[in-house]
């Protein structure tokens, strides 16, 4: 479900024959999200009533 927008781009684009990442470029993006300190992070919402409510 996470690849379904890199496969799509992929068809999108002609490149459908692609082989899918080497395992070492899964764990080096799966070891950089696990050390990313994202409980920090600010941000802004937007209800669908159009008020914006944000955090940390």
């Amino acid at each position: 479900m996470l690849l379904a927008p890199a496969f799509l781009a992929a068809c999108a684009t002609g490149q459908g024959g692609r082989t899918a990442p080497q395992a070492s470029d899964t764990a080096r993006v799966e070891a950089w999200l696990r050390a990313a300190k994202l409980e920090n992070v600010p941000f802004t919402q937007t209800w669908p009533n159009g008020r914006l409510a944000a955090g940390c």
